[in-house]
């Protein structure tokens, strides 16, 4: 299982380090100093696993007994180093990686002790330390969709004793041949209590930033060169995307001076920029029901690139959120839409579910009531939002989102009745097996609410399970069937989690 590194201001990235532990190939060991252990490594860097300036990763083990370093290179493929080395088992084994540039200079790197036992696994945290002047973008690589809010965030490493910097960033759109445009930049407020600075827009449209000391007793970095100077923001509901585009922010020092005065050479700092991938809204869907009619009301086609279509069991027709469209309605005792098992219906490290809904009025034959499932017959849940009303605090109503196999991790949000009177907007985001990440939004009229939540049960740290069932609207897949009472539209499933800058642009648009 991997976990991740502990943050560090000076880490330019976490490396998650899993070790498989195993004994080694001869079963006959004649002493403890001659076991061996194979280690298969595979390590994992934050953010997009790119690491612009190095080439060449290199783990080296040592500690007592071992004569000589035992030393491996690491491949990287896919954001994973990957490469296996034979140590021999004892205490306080070092583990030290190495990262080098294509000329072979040492940009990062990092080490940790531990432990090799046999028939263990080994879980390590590694930090890359940069060991070069280094200036970069943080995060290094972000994909979202059209229309959230970027921070970009430049730090830089190992620069020594400065008094004054010009600080340039070109952010350049690939596709589009042309620049983004910062909507705001944003000085560190530690930086802006010891310098002043000044913010311009170049001929090319990148942005400079000078900093300058305002007194030789003040410092721009700390004892390490390092420093967080300052960060950028964008709004990228500027301009349309489709399907996705690339957009690099690149990070550059066009001046530096020392505190006697002197210009200091800006070419041997290395640089390290930040890549974003904007998809457009449609680009990332898994499915979309819009729950219209047609010409046979059986068929709830998907109106997505990949054709999932629906059979409805029952279910009417009636007129869709803000008198627009048509919905779908479900009595709460037979009514239900199933979609067949799909391995594309199967969501593993992102998702986002959004619909419509209506809770009918009245007496619902099934309090706990399941909006969305897709799960194995009476087994692991990949996905399910459900609607509780039986046992919600007086004046609200709970929705519940799961998923687990032994056990159905559950996050719920109690949401106020005056933003569930009618046809109301549900939208739930996670990233599974990271637990603050999930986010449930309500949205009512032209109002959308964050609403908090909590896991009531597990914690919401394992991995989605694989399921073979079908995927059910207005059911539970489940002997328990857990039918609805109201009304369903325009249901979207996404393979990547939205940011709160996405969903207020994508749910505020038809109220401007």
């Amino acid at each position: 299982m991997f976990r991740y590194g502990k943050s560090h201001e000076l880490a330019a990235m976490a490396l998650l380090f899993m070790i498989v532990v195993a004994s080694s190939c001869s079963e006959k060991i004649t002493s403890a100093e001659e076991q061996r252990i194979d280690l298969e490594i595979r390590t994992s860097l934050e953010a997009s696993g790119q690491v612009a300036q190095a080439s060449t990763f290199v783990l080296t083990v040592t500690g007592l007994g071992i004569m000589e370093p035992i030393v491996a290179k690491l491949a990287l493929s896919n954001g994973l180093l990957i490469g296996s080395v034979v140590v021999p088992a004892g205490p306080d084994r070092v583990f030290r990686i190495d990262a080098f540039d294509e000329a072979g200079t040492l940009i990062y790197s990092g080490q940790s002790t531990a432990d090799v036992l046999p028939g263990s696994e080994l879980k390590l945290d590694i930090e890359l330390v940069p060991r070069v002047p280094l200036i970069k973008v943080s995060p290094m690589y972000l994909e979202t969709l059209q229309g959230d809010f970027l921070a970009m965030k430049v730090l830089v490493y190992n620069l020594g004793d400065i008094s004054s910097i010009d600080l340039n960033l070109v952010d350049y759109r690939v596709e589009g041949n042309s620049y983004i445009g910062p909507t705001s930049v944003v000085v560190n407020p530690e930086i802006a209590k010891v310098a002043g600075y000044a913010i311009t827009t170049e001929e090319d449209h990148s942005t400079t930033v000078r900093f300058t000391l305002r007194t030789m007793d003040s410092d721009l970095v700390d004892e390490n060169g390092y420093a967080e100077l300052v960060t950028f923001y964008y709004q990228t509901n500027m301009y349309e995307v489709s399907p996705y585009e690339t957009a690099v922010f690149t990070p550059s020092a066009l001046l530096m001076i020392d505190k006697l005065g002197n210009e200091l050479p800006t070419g041997q700092i290395h640089a390290e920029s930040s890549v974003v991938r904007l998809y457009d809204y449609w680009a990332r869907y898994r499915a979309y029901w819009d729950m219209s009619g047609g010409d046979d009301p059986t068929i709830i086609f998907d109106d997505s690139q990949h054709g999932l279509d629906g059979t409805a069991t029952g279910t009417s027709v009636i007129t869709g959120y803000y008198g627009f469209g048509e919905a779908r309605f479900f009595n709460g005792s037979g009514d239900y839409i199933e979609v067949p098992d799909n391995d594309l219906l199967d969501i593993r490290d992102e998702i986002t579910i959004s619909m419509w809904v209506y809770a009918a009025v009245g007496a619902a034959p099934n309090p706990l009531s399941s909006l969305i499932c897709k799960r194995t017959k009476d087994g692991p849940v990949n996905y399910q939002l459900l609607l509780d009303e039986e046992s919600s605090p007086e004046g609200y109503k709970s929705l519940l989102f799961r998923y687990g196999s032994s056990v159905y991790h559950t996050y719920r949000v109690d949401v106020p009745d005056d933003r569930t009177t009618g046809w109301f907007h549900v939208l739930f985001s996670y990233r599974f097996g990271e637990p603050s990440s999930a986010m449930m939004v309500i949205g009512y009229g032209c109002r959308v609410y964050e609403m908090p939540g909590e896991w009531i049960v597990g914690d919401g740290r394992e991995p989605a399970p694989n399921t073979s069932g079908v995927l059910t609207m207005g059911r539970d897949n489940a002997s328990t069937t857990n039918y609805f009472f109201g009304g369903l539209d325009e249901v979207e499933l996404f393979d990547i989690v939205w940011t709160p800058g996405v969903v207020q642009y994508y749910l505020f648009t038809g109220c401007r």
